[in-house]
């Protein structure tokens, strides 16, 4: 079973139940902020700021969970570099087990497929997901996928080789 589970998922169910889960009940600025404001220079006390500017806001997505004390300074943590750090640690994990040439790997290579397909389906349509959050996550689930049938078809390769000279 662990097999077929493609772990890429769980980052996007992650992503998705908070994502959702903020977005839906107190908007979409609430998770992703008004940071567009910030980069156009148009928040309330800013020099270029014209007037009547909005007050600018994180967001869930880019507000600070936690700090790390470092040499000298602290080291914010946000919610967006946690879910990066989850979805590198599922492709660590989906790289395990990828050199696998099994029935059930081929099967786990066509749900990561779909995974990405997902993916690509809510970056595009659900203006939520449309972060570069979610984005770097979409490219992980890339990656795997692509990683995944490529190594399946060299460590194939590789099992023909070895049987063909037994």
């Amino acid at each position: 079973m662990y097999e077929l589970f493609p772990k890429m998922i769980i980052a996007i169910v992650v992503y998705a139940v908070v994502a959702l889960g903020t977005g839906l009940t107190a908007g979409s600025e609430t998770f992703t902020g008004n940071m567009h404001e910030f980069r156009a220079g148009n928040c309330a006390g800013m020099e270029t700021a014209p007037e009547g500017a909005v007050e600018c806001t994180q967001g869930v997505l880019y507000s600070t969970i936690f700090t790390i004390p470092t040499a000298g300074t602290d080291w914010p943590l946000t919610l967006s570099d946690l879910l990066i750090t989850l979805g590198l640690v599922m492709l660590f994990l989906e790289m395990l087990k990828a050199p696998g040439t099994g029935n059930a790997t081929v099967f786990n290579n066509l749900l990561s497929t779909g995974v990405f397909i997902i993916a690509i389906l809510l970056f595009v349509l659900q203006p939520l997901f449309a972060t570069s959050t979610f984005f770097i996550i979409m490219l992980m689930t890339l990656l795997d996928t692509a990683a995944g049938w490529f190594i399946t078809v060299i460590a194939s390769r590789r099992d023909l080789a070895v049987g063909g000279e037994a």
